[in-house]
C-alpha cells in the first residue's frame, strides 16, 4: 500500500464533484454527488481515491498470506448426498412433486398419530387459489407419492421405486416461522411391486413391508444413528393397514407402513405400497456429531462367538430383545443379532 497525503485525497474527490468535511479526530466525512449512486460505502471512496491517484502508483506487495483451510460440507447436505447416492442404487428415483393439492386430499392425509405432528390445529389452505387442485398445502409428501405411482403403474410400471425430500405444512399452537403454521423438511421412501427387476433366470418375488424396513435399517446405519428403536403399531390408520415407529436416542424419526387397501385403491393401485417417513432435521441433528470419520485400531485378540438359544413369547419384539442383550454385553460385545 501507499499513504495517501490528505490534501491529495481533497483534491481528488472535490475535482469529481465530492463535498469534504472534517469530522472528529481527523476523519474526513464525504457528501457523495446525486450522480454517483454506485458509491454507497467507504470502500467505494477508498477506490475512487486510488483509481484518480493511480494504481500504476501503489507498490505490489512482495509476498501474499493466502488462507489455508478445509472447507467442511454441511451437515445436512453430506447427508443427503450420500442417502441419494446409496438409494439411487437400489433403484430408487427422486421426486419433485408439488406442495399444494385439494383441500379434501389434505385433510385426508392429516393424521397427527402417524405423522408424529405437534399440536396440530388443522390444514393449511391458500386464499385465493388458482384452482381447486391448490387449494391447500400438503401435510406429508404421500400425496405426491401416490399420484406419481399411479401415473406410472397406468403406464404400465409395476417396479415402483422412489424418494422425495419436500417441505410439508400444517396449522399448530406454536409454528416455525410463523406463529400458528409449523414447516419442516420431510424425507420419504416408498415402493411397490416386485422386490427386483424381472430376469430370465429366476421368477420375480413381491417386495414387502420388510424389503423396506431392511433399507430403512441401511440408511440408519450410513447414518450411524446410535440407540435406535422400533415400535410396531398394529392397529390401523386412515392411511395405514400397519406401520413401525422409529425413533433415535428416545428421538421420534418417522415411521414405516404398509398403506391401506382403502387408500391405494382410491388411487388405482393394484398392488401394495409401502412407505417411510422420516422427519428429516431430526435425523440430521442426530447423525451431525457423527459424520466425521474416526478410526479405532484393530482388536489384537481373536472373535469368540456364542449362540445363545433364549425362550420368549412368541409376540415378543426383537428391538427389545437385542437391546438387553447390548445392554449386558456392554463394551466387549460388537455384534448380536436375531437368526
Amino acid at each position: 500500500g501507499v499513504d495517501v497525503p490528505e490534501a491529495d485525497v481533497r483534491r481528488l474527490l472535490t475535482a469529481i464533484g465530492f463535498e469534504i468535511e472534517t469530522g472528529e479526530d481527523g476523519v474526513l466525512l464525504c457528501r457523495v454527488p446525486s450522480f454517483r449512486p454506485d458509491v454507497e460505502r467507504e470502500i467505494d471512496v477508498i477506490e475512487e481515491v486510488g483509481r484518480l491517484f493511480g494504481f500504476d502508483r501503489i507498490p505490489e506487495p512482495t509476498h501474499s498470506a493466502v488462507p489455508v483451510f478445509v472447507p467442511r460440507e454441511d451437515p445436512g447436505h453430506a447427508l443427503r448426498r450420500r442417502t441419494l447416492s446409496m438409494l439411487s442404487s437400489l433403484g430408487f428415483r427422486e421426486l419433485y412433486t408439488n406442495s399444494m393439492l385439494r383441500k379434501e386430499t389434505a385433510e385426508r392425509f392429516l393424521v397427527p398419530d402417524l405423522l408424529g405432528l405437534r399440536q396440530p390445529r388443522g390444514i393449511i389452505e391458500t386464499l385465493n387459489p388458482i384452482s381447486q387442485e391448490m387449494a391447500a398445502l400438503r401435510p406429508t409428501l404421500l400425496p405426491g407419492l401416490l399420484q406419481v405411482m399411479a401415473h406410472n403403474r397406468n403406464h404400465g410400471q409395476r417396479l415402483l421405486r422412489f424418494m422425495e425430500f419436500g417441505h410439508v405444512y400444517y396449522r399448530s399452537n406454536n409454528g416455525t416461522y410463523l406463529p400458528g403454521y409449523t414447516e419442516y423438511e420431510s424425507f420419504l421412501i416408498g415402493m411397490s411391486g416386485p422386490r427386483d427387476a424381472m430376469t430370465w433366470d429366476a421368477p420375480t418375488q413381491p417386495a414387502d413391508f420388510f424389503d423396506l424396513k431392511g433399507i430403512v435399517e441401511a440408511l440408519l446405519e450410513q447414518w450411524h444413528l446410535a440407540d435406535v428403536t422400533w415400535t410396531p403399531v398394529p392397529a390401523p390408520t386412515p392411511l395405514t393397514a400397519y406401520h413401525l415407529e422409529v425413533a433415535s436416542g428416545g428421538q421420534r424419526l418417522g415411521y414405516v407402513a404398509r398403506l391401506s387397501d382403502a387408500l391405494t385403491e382410491a388411487y388405482d393401485l393394484d398392488q401394495p405400497v409401502f412407505a417411510a417417513e422420516l422427519h428429516w432435521r431430526e435425523v440430521v441433528e442426530r447423525a451431525a456429531p457423527n459424520l466425521q470419520r474416526t478410526y479405532v485400531e484393530i482388536s489384537r485378540f481373536p472373535i469368540v462367538e456364542r449362540d445363545l438359544a433364549v425362550l420368549v413369547d412368541v409376540d415378543q419384539p426383537v428391538g427389545p430383545l437385542l437391546d438387553t442383550l447390548r445392554h449386558a454385553g456392554g463394551p466387549l460385545l460388537r455384534h448380536a443379532d436375531v437368526f
